[in-house]
């Protein structure tokens, strides 16, 4: 079973819905929205953590490391506002060699525990002994959510994916290897994109 899967954290949106703020810096639980998604997936049984900003915040998430429980790299992607999936791939080409899988994880999902990320790579790693094409995907209530985990045997169709907006097709292309994860709670859908969202917060 895969034990070097390393954590993509995308953090480079633009923070559209949130007005003049940006949403990833906003305080949660001492620390700030991303700060505390790093810390809560670092925290995991992940070989490593990669999280690929944008040039407007790499000053801001670079001082993060000051303050973080783990260790984690900095990747900047020049062409964040072509999309999520130019993030994914930055992060997928920055991971180590012998990274044997990828777990994607979305910077503004604050609620998600470093509990409920290491069930869901036990799953992954379970399923991968008897398929080493495995995407594990979490789902609440039959609601797909967040962070997916690849086997690296998509490597090819993540740096050659045309859509924008993130690996959806990939997924439904090879429904056939997706073993679904089912959560307990609703964290694995729940981002924060509005001033809303961030005041629902726990």
């Amino acid at each position: 079973m895969p034990s070097r899967i390393s954590a993509v954290i995308l953090a480079a949106g633009l923070s559209r819905r949130m007005g003049n703020e940006d949403k990833l810096f906003l305080p949660y639980k001492g620390s700030s929205i991303v700060g505390h998604v790093i810390d809560q997936v670092g925290a995991s049984q992940v070989f490593e953590v990669i999280v690929v900003t944008s040039p407007l915040l790499k000053t801001q998430v670079g001082q993060l490391k000051d303050h973080s429980s783990r260790a984690f790299t900095t990747v900047i992607n020049d062409d964040f506002q072509e999309g999520m999936t130019t993030s994914i791939q930055q992060g997928v080409r920055s991971c180590a060699g012998e990274s044997e899988g990828w777990m994607i994880c979305l910077g503004d999902m604050p609620e998600t525990s470093t509990a409920e990320y290491d069930y869901i790579l036990d799953q992954y790693s379970i399923a991968y002994s008897a398929d080493p094409k495995v995407i594990a995907v979490p789902y609440y209530l039959e609601k797909k959510g967040n962070p997916i985990v690849f086997s690296t045997a998509y490597r090819p169709g993540i740096l050659t994916n045309p859509y924008r907006e993130g690996c959806k097709q990939i997924v439904q292309t090879h429904h056939a290897h997706v073993v679904k994860v089912h959560m307990d709670t609703d964290h694995v859908l729940t981002d924060i994109d509005t001033k809303e969202d961030y005041r629902r917060l726990s």
